[in-house]
């Protein structure tokens, strides 16, 4: 297995071994962080074999996934998602240490739920293929939506709903602008694909650009106002993801348009400024109460 399927699948394989295998809490609390730690040093080895002097996508896999339709299992990195991907390997052993002995009920599901996460996340960073992204964000909000619902706090129910509304709305509008930037493109080159590599060089209207960035950019403002502490945990790196994803999309939607470009960059940044401000303005963060979970 090459170094970047390693690093999404290592940590689901970790939670899968977590969820089946009956073990005691605290041999399920070190399964998870020697899980998390090798993820971290798998990414290490990802940024020794990075080459920072290429400016291309570097140790690129690809295979053919359901060819009739254009998907393909397509994973890449680059300098922003190689520093993104160090970060969530770093970050998550952290969470899991943070959280040993504050989480008092079904522990292996948490631990599970964090893996699956983790791994999650590392896809969404590394996925080059948009149909191949868009299930690894799906794969990425049911974990959180559990962590939410089960260890959320006294409004948890209540939270876990509200998310899964809200990011069930976002995640049809990226799900339309992703089929239509496939329709396009096969309007145009009479090739159906969901490959970004070739879907960033399509050239569109400024109109039709600013549409289908704004399927993504609504996506991932609907990630807002929590009413739950888990969401802390994870926040960052998934707007870390967000800004990530906006980031590909304004450069494949703008061109040679320095003002769409601007434009976006904007919305961008806009995005992410909002929906931290929302959770902070829900949340004072030294205020918290004690952790009930």
């Amino acid at each position: 297995m090459n170094i970047l399927s390693a690093l999404v699948f290592f940590p689901i394989a970790g939670a899968l071994l977590i969820a089946i295998w009956p073990c005691a809490e605290r041999t399920s609390w070190r399964m998870a962080l020697i899980a998390s730690a090798g993820e971290f040093l798998l990414s290490l080895k990802m940024a020794l074999l990075f080459d920072p002097n290429s400016g291309l996508m570097q140790m690129v896999e690809q295979s053919e996934w359901i060819p009739t339709f254009g998907i393909t299992y397509l994973l890449g990195v680059d300098g922003v998602s190689l520093g993104l991907v160090v970060l969530t390997g770093a970050l998550t052993p952290i969470v899991v240490l943070s959280a040993w002995g504050s989480i008092q009920k079904q522990i292996r599901a948490y631990l599970a739920g964090m893996l699956l996460l983790e791994g999650a996340m590392v896809g969404s960073f590394l996925a080059l293929d948009l149909v191949l992204f868009f299930l690894f964000w799906e794969l990425m909000l049911i974990p959180m939506a559990i962590l939410i619902g089960v260890w959320g706090g006294p409004r948890r129910i209540y939270s876990a709903i509200k998310f899964f509304l809200y990011t069930a709305f976002g995640s049809a509008l990226m799900l339309v602008s992703i089929l239509s930037l496939a329709y396009l493109h096969m309007e145009s080159r009479n090739l159906l694909t969901f490959n970004f590599l070739i879907l960033k060089d399509l050239i569109l209207p400024p109109h039709v650009s600013l549409y289908l960035f704004l399927g993504f950019a609504l996506a991932f403002a609907a990630l807002r106002r929590p009413h739950h502490r888990i969401f802390f945990v994870t926040l960052g790196l998934i707007l870390a993801i967000a800004l990530h994803t906006l980031f590909n999309m304004l450069i494949m939607g703008a061109g040679d348009s320095s003002a769409l470009m601007a434009f976006f960059l904007v919305w961008s940044l806009a995005v992410v400024l909002f929906a931290t401000l929302e959770i902070l303005k829900y949340f004072e963060y030294r205020t918290l109460p004690p952790n009930t979970c």
